[in-house]
């Protein structure tokens, strides 16, 4: 080729490879906008998990550290619940997620148009068979079900020995028999018996013990006792509750009330635990936390006293099956009722002062057994021949003084007594009490005065909407108008059991 010469290449192509090639075109562009799709979804997806993990990161954390409870609290702190909160606060958290942060991010570049709150469960809900559920999820990770099996059993067979309440006083019965008969009779006892000072005051010392200050006749410090109180006329007992949007309540079953109980022994505090350490309850509303949830009442001492009424019925009770099976105890009781009713007696006066007898005896061994179990010992449920402390021959002198029972090895304890007290409660009454506690020490803490516990959320179904534009669609087919926004919507739940 002669230098200088310049040779001008010329190409051509045909309608048919046009075609072809804007169909390849298309066709790859297609592709890539479905791929793009796909990346969107997943961008979506992923970024929907982080905003509402980011939410429920927001647990109350008082209510974490002292009683292992995570909750949301769906008023955020102003004690009026709103689901605008949540909201809110999940549609900034997705929003901070997609937030573009280069040129690279506008091919996943997606805003969020809608982030609402479908359903929510509060821990109130189901009369506190939610909050049952969630404490006993806490405990099953070490409490097997054959341990649960075993105090079900220990519980179920000690209902029947449980009074409820006093029922007739054999002691102010037999009192009054005796007094009838001497009304009777007007005339006074033998002088052999008017001697015998002991055995004729018994009852009357007895009775006169049942009318003191019931605290202190099981402990000698009743005047270091703990002094808080809390007002209970806002309660969840006495107030309505705020309720859910989630139909599907949890049924509790033996099991889980079993796990429940296990659950306010180890978390809340009680009488023993704040006598030994008075440090571990300086955050809590109430020092004896397990005694308000048997009591209801106010203050730490009136809770403390309802729940040591409750263990002299539960104690006598026991008691007095124990000497009405043993024959020599029998003895000493029919000996003593002849001396007091007088040879002249009937009957029924003498079998009247035996019942009182039994009951007075019986109460007395009751007042060691609590001050024993106040004092961290262990005392059986039915009691043996060998683990009798008091003599019917001096009950006066037993009650003035602090002696307590021997400690029963293998028997139960001050906090095994509580969890079976609780263990006869309705679940509502058992729960909305547990809850009353927490809410009570939050609102010790001035952030947190406002905090309900029917706001805090345990579990919630949200429904989060993206929008994104096309970017290579517009591409894929000549002529062919934008298909117009990718739309997403992601539903997730989350549970914090």
């Amino acid at each position: 080729m002669p230098e200088g010469y310049e040779m001008k290449l010329r190409g051509s192509m045909t309608v048919f490879a046009a075609l072809v090639f804007m169909l390849v075109a298309s066709m790859l562009f297609a592709l890539l906008e479905g791929a793009r799709a796909v990346s969107l979804r997943l961008y979506a997806d992923m970024t929907s998990e982080l905003a509402v993990e980011s939410v429920f990161a927001e647990y109350q954390p008082l209510l974490w550290e002292d009683y292992h409870l995570l909750c949301l609290d769906g008023a955020y702190g102003t004690g009026t619940f709103s689901e605008q909160y949540a909201e809110r606060a999940l549609l900034s958290r997705v929003s901070k997620n997609i937030k573009s942060k280069g040129v690279g991010d506008s091919l996943l570049k997606l805003s969020c148009s809608v982030a609402e709150v479908e359903e929510y469960q509060f821990l109130t809900d189901g009369e506190g068979a939610v909050f049952l559920h969630h404490a006993a999820s806490d405990m099953k990770k070490n409490f097997p079900l054959l341990a649960a099996q075993q105090l079900y059993e220990q519980y179920v067979s000690g209902h029947a020995v449980i009074p409820k309440e006093r029922e007739d006083d054999p002691v102010e019965a037999a009192r009054q028999a005796l007094a009838d008969q001497k009304q009777e009779e007007k005339e006074d006892r033998p002088k052999t018996v008017a001697e015998k000072g002991e055995e004729e005051n018994v009852l009357d010392l007895v009775s006169e013990h049942k009318r003191g200050f019931l605290l202190g006749m099981v402990l000698q410090e009743a005047d270091e006792l703990s002094d808080r109180r809390i007002e209970n006329d806002e309660s969840l007992e006495h107030r309505a509750l705020l309720q859910g949007t989630c139909a599907e309540i949890p049924e509790v079953n033996w099991y889980e009330k079993i796990l429940a109980l296990e659950y306010a022994d180890k978390y809340l505090s009680d009488y023993g635990a704040a006598a030994q350490d008075r440090a571990l309850t300086q955050n809590r509303a109430l020092a004896y936390e397990m005694e308000y949830v048997v009591g209801g009442k106010e203050s730490d001492k009136e809770n403390l006293e309802a729940v040591v009424g409750r263990l002299l019925l539960t104690r006598e009770a026991a008691n007095v099956v124990h000497i009405m099976m043993d024959g020599r105890k029998r003895l000493e009781v029919s000996e003593m009722a002849m001396i007091l009713a007088g040879v002249t007696a009937n009957a029924a006066v003498i079998k009247a002062v035996e019942y009182g007898l039994i009951g007075a005896w019986a109460y007395v061994e009751s007042v060691l057994d609590v001050r024993a179990l106040l004092h961290g010992d262990k005392i059986s449920f039915m009691k043996g021949q060998n683990q009798w402390t008091s003599s019917l021959m001096n009950l006066s002198a037993v009650l003035d003084s602090s002696l307590w029972a021997e400690n029963c090895e293998g028997g139960l304890s001050y906090q095994s007594y509580l969890k079976g007290f609780l263990f006869l409660m309705q679940e509502k009454q058992l729960a909305y009490r547990i809850m009353d506690v927490m809410e009570q020490t939050l609102r010790k803490t001035e952030l947190y005065r406002n905090c309900r516990m029917d706001s805090m959320i345990c579990a919630s179904d949200y429904a989060i909407s993206y929008e994104a534009d096309t970017l290579f669609w517009k591409f894929a087919i000549i002529g062919q108008e934008d298909i117009g926004k990718l739309v997403y919507r992601n539903e997730r739940s989350f549970s914090y059991e």
